[in-house]
């Protein structure tokens, strides 16, 4: 608060101090005192002004101490200058001088616009000044501004420059109301005056000045470019000839150096002097000059001659040399254009040799712009899709695809070279037929004119595409054969390469594609090496002769041996080897069987030395008991026999016959076991029961042989009176016998042991003797039929070699197998198992020959006494002995016996009589139609019983057939005459007969 008053004070006391002064100045007109202590007089201080205006210190410092002079001499508030903008509504207050303690107002006095002063400028315009001692006599617009600036009195006069508005220029007083005299508004009109003319000075000034520069910068930069042409014409590389008046003047370098000559030999020379031997044109460089004249500009393709006679080819650009030059000149410019024009020689020898090419070569050929539009098709492409060259630019680029598919494809293929990537595949097109044309393309893109194309080249596929399909087709029926077939199929490639292996070859190594196809043979490990290195040794040998062989080769895989026979054939592809294939067909069984069959030689060779002597053997076999037979027969029919004799002689025959009967059994055993024809029965009985009666029986054997000395032993391991056995009882008893006999047959003293050891699943029966025992080396084919340890042993000991063999087939037919141990000198062990589950088949069932099921023990048989009076019987037999021995067996029944020897003969017997009780009928009889025979008679009233007897081996099956046909019972051959005898008398005492 302090501070301001203290300031109001100051500025007080310099108000009153100016008042006084200009009273007293007023008063007494004292002379001015400048800044430069010099003293001036009030009618001197214009032409002072004027010369601080005309110095050569800058022009705003000019006029600021203009202003300062003048505001002390009139000792105002403030003075002031403002400018106005050019093209601008604007004025800023430029130049200030303030008194002391007067505060400036210029900053706050920028960019003012007229459009917010219009009565101000009105009256510096049109009034020529704005005077007033009191500001509120002013308009209000005006009034307000200055009341802002604290101005009590103010005095404005116009700047005009060049007769324009330019400002203003003014007197503030801010003290006291000031009344302006006369010498005052003359001293500031005058001023304004004199500073406007300075601002004209000092326009006009400026602009000499930035003339004169100018100018000087447009003579440096005309020296500049003077110095650039030079330098350009110096050393440009195209030449430049100045010609006047037609004749040379001026050459640059470059034409020195694309002629050869110098600047001397060149200047003053026409151009005709330098054309090329033989090429000159006189009127062509007259029209050259003439056009010059006429159109300002002409070209000119010149042939010139350089210093050394080659051929130069220019392009001679000429114009009117600048009138600097004189008249009648001319700047020539040249361009070595030599290389260019061979270069559009060698270039259109090129496009014409390319173009030979195209048009020569099969594939079609497109160009397509992008506009898809063809703009070039050579003559294949024409021909491939059957077009004229006329029609085939008629179409447009989808019109040569056969569907939207390819030409999406088409599109999607553009696109790709678009990014940069060139195309190359298949695809199809269609010709004016309507065929689809198979393709090969390739399409990139080029630039034609500067213009975005595309290049389409089309190799015709279509036969290839063909043959392919062909080939598909061949190779899928070459596929389906080799995966169907059983031989073993590869293909290896000239590598050797595995490029195929079928499903046989797969399956048989247990192999995948994968552990095979692009592998070398001995990569696949799990090949037999044997197998790998002989393929690969063939295979090799193919690819040098290139010539197909065979390998027969035998190789172990999984411990099986395998034997294959190898084909390897060289496989060509334009009479190049392209691969090989391997065939191999497995002859393992082949092989085998010719080693069998090898092996059946050998022993048919033998057979036929055993059979050889088996028949030798079975002579003597067959004559021994049949001259006993026929001898003791003889001696029978002699009167002089006693009865102890016949009886002697009966058991001999009777013995010769059981030999002769087991012989013919044997032999006819055999032959049904090789026939597949063995009939066995299935049921269940007793085996302690059947070994008891074959020690019986073996036991009054060796009393007949005289062989007491020996030991039979029966070995029955626990008491058990039964052990039920479910098999077939007679064929078992027939091994036994078989195996006993042989064993008492080779023994000549020790014992002889017989029975069975119960095992899980089993019997095991065996017969030990202590015999002679069967050499090592016999072992192996002591069961093979007409063999025996030794070929002496039939002389010694008898025997056709029939038996083991029979042996060892009924045990494998019973389920089981059969053994030996045995130690020659020391004796044999015999045995073999029989499963206790039957293995018998069910239709193997027979029951013998009508024998009990229930075993009993052996014992001699007595002949029931049957009487049958007034019975008849009627034997249908064709054989005599048959009739005569059936007599002999009824001749104490005193039953009547009639024959017929054909079915014929028998059935008029049956229709004449009525008094036939039975009839006995051989089934083996020549012409028995036995299915219709039977019938026949049931169907004519007559019911008499019919027995069969017949010399095959009948099942359950068989009887029960017979049954059926009317048959009462059935007896197989030899037939028991007591067991016959009782079936005559169950039939004749009331047996009923369906």
């Amino acid at each position: 608060m302090e501070i301001n008053k203290e300031q109001a004070l100051l500025a007080e006391n310099a108000r009153l101090k100016r008042i006084m002064k200009r009273m007293y100045q007023g008063a007494w007109g004292l002379p001015f005192v400048s800044k430069n202590n010099e003293t001036i007089s009030g009618g001197n201080l214009p032409l002072y002004l004027s010369s601080l205006l005309a110095s050569n210190v800058p022009f705003k410092e000019r006029v600021n101490q203009t202003l300062s002079e003048l505001g002390r001499f009139a000792d105002v508030s403030r003075i002031y200058i403002f400018e106005n903008q050019t093209n601008s509504e604007l004025f800023s207050n430029s130049y200030e001088w303030c008194n002391d303690g007067v505060q400036s107002t210029k900053a706050d006095l920028q960019d003012l616009s007229y459009s917010h002063f219009t009565e101000w400028r009105r009256l510096l315009v049109e009034d020529g000044s704005i005077q007033a001692s009191d500001i509120h006599t002013l308009p209000e617009e005006v009034r307000n501004t200055l009341s802002d600036q604290g101005i009590l009195s103010i005095l404005v006069y116009p700047l005009w420059v060049k007769d324009e508005f330019y400002g203003f220029i003014g007197f503030d007083e801010c003290s006291f109301n000031r009344e302006w005299m006369p010498h005052e508004t003359d001293l500031l009109q005058l001023a304004a005056r004199l500073i406007a003319n300075a601002i004209e000075r000092e326009a006009v000034t400026n602009e000499i000045r930035e003339n004169h520069l100018k100018l000087i910068q447009v003579n440096e930069e005309l020296a500049d470019k003077e110095r650039f042409l030079q330098n350009i014409l110096t050393s440009a590389p195209l030449g430049i000839i100045l010609v006047r008046k037609r004749k040379i003047e001026y050459i640059n370098n470059a034409t020195i150096a694309q002629s050869g000559y110098t600047q001397e030999e060149l200047v003053g020379k026409s151009l005709s002097e330098l054309y090329f031997d033989g090429k000159e044109d006189h009127e062509q460089i007259q029209r050259f000059y003439n056009e010059i004249d006429k159109n300002g500009v002409a070209s000119l393709e010149a042939h010139m001659k350089s210093k050394h006679n080659d051929e130069l080819i220019l392009r001679v650009l000429g114009t009117p040399a600048p009138q600097s030059a004189g008249t009648g000149s001319y700047l020539l410019i040249g361009e070595d254009i030599t290389h260019v024009k061979n270069t559009e020689s060698h270039l259109r020898e090129s496009e014409e040799r390319n173009r030979k090419l195209i048009e020569a070569t099969n594939d079609g050929i497109f160009i397509i712009n992008d506009k898809m539009q063809l703009v070039y098709a050579n003559t294949s492409a024409c021909e491939m899709l059957q077009h004229t060259h006329e029609d085939i630019f008629l179409l447009n680029v989808e019109d040569i695809f056969p569907s939207k598919e390819f030409i999406e494809r088409f599109y999607h293929t553009i696109k790709r070279v678009n990014d940069g990537v060139d195309y190359k595949g298949d695809t199809q097109l269609i010709n004016s037929q309507k065929e689809i044309v198979h393709a090969e393309i390739y399409v990139t893109n080029l630039n034609l004119e500067g213009n975005l194309h595309y290049y389409v080249s089309i190799h015709n596929i279509t036969k290839r595409k063909r043959n392919e399909a062909s080939l598909k087709g061949s190779e899928q029926k070459f596929r389906a054969l080799t995966e169907n077939s059983p031989d073993h199929i590869l293909r290896i490639d000239n590598d050797g390469i595995l490029s195929y292996c079928n499903s046989a070859f797969y399956n048989d190594f247990k192999l995948s594609a994968l552990q095979c196809i692009d592998k070398e043979l001995n990569e696949v490990h799990e090949l037999p090496k044997e197998l790998v290195d002989g393929l690969k040794a063939k295979v090799n040998e193919v690819l040098q002769t290139k010539m197909a062989t065979n390998l027969e080769l035998e190789y172990r895989f999984e411990d099986t041996i395998k034997a294959f026979d190898w084909t390897i054939t060289p496989e060509t592809s334009n009479s190049q080897l392209s691969s090989i294939l391997i065939v191999g067909r497995d002859y393992t069984q082949k092989k085998k069987a010719e080693q069998e069959l090898l092996i059946a030689k050998e022993k048919a060779v033998g057979a036929d030395r055993l059979k050889s002597a088996f028949l030798a053997n079975m002579s003597h076999e067959i004559r021994t008991p049949l001259n006993a037979i026929v001898g003791f027969t003889n001696l029978l029919k002699e009167d002089n026999i006693s009865e102890a004799e016949k009886i002697e002689y009966i058991d001999i025959v009777n013995k010769s016959s059981e030999n002769l009967m087991e012989l013919i059994n044997d032999i006819v055993d055999l032959a049904k076991i090789e026939s597949g024809e063995l009939r066995l029965t299935n049921e269940e009985f007793n085996v302690i029961e059947l070994l008891q009666e074959l020690h019986l029986v073996f036991e009054k054997r060796m009393a007949i042989d005289r062989k007491m000395h020996l030991k039979f032993y029966i070995n029955l391991p626990d008491q058990r009176q039964t052990l039920q056995l479910k098999s077939d009882h007679r064929r078992l008893r027939q091994v036994f016998i078989n195996l006993l006999g042989n064993a008492f047959k080779f023994t000549q003293k020790g014992f002889i042991e017989f029975g069975y050891e119960l095992q899980a699943e089993s019997i095991r029966f065996f017969v030990r003797d202590t015999g002679i025992g069967i050499p090592a080396d016999k072992q192996s084919f002591i069961f093979e039929p007409f063999r025996q340890a030794d070929e002496s042993t039939s002389k010694n000991y008898g025997g056709t070699g029939l038996g083991l063999s029979i042996c060892k087939r009924l045990v494998a037919a019973l389920g089981g197998d059969m053994g030996l141990k045995s130690e020659q000198t020391t004796g044999s062990e015999f045995y073999f198992n029989i499963p206790l589950t039957s293995k018998i088949a069910s239709n193997n069932n027979v029951n013998g020959n009508g024998a009990s099921k229930k075993l009993s023990s052996a014992k001699v048989e007595m002949s029931a006494n049957y009487t049958w009076p007034n019975k008849m019987m009627l034997l249908i037999d064709a054989t005599s002995t048959a009739q005569l021995q059936m007599r002999k067996v009824l001749d104490r029944t005193k039953i009547t016996l009639i024959s017929a020897r054909t079915q014929k003969s028998a059935r008029e017997l049956l229709l004449k009589r009525n008094d036939i009780h039975i009839v006995l009928l051989d089934l083996e009889m020549p012409g028995l139609e036995l299915d219709e025979f039977i019938p026949s008679i049931r169907q004519m009233g007559i019911y008499v019983p019919f027995i069969g007897q017949t010399s095959q081996k009948l099942t359950d099956a068989d009887k029960e057939k017979y049954r059926k046909m009317g048959f009462s019972n059935i007896f197989e051959k030899p037939v028991n005459n007591n067991e016959l005898l009782h079936a005559f008398n169950d039939s004749l005492n009331g047996v009923s007969v369906e």
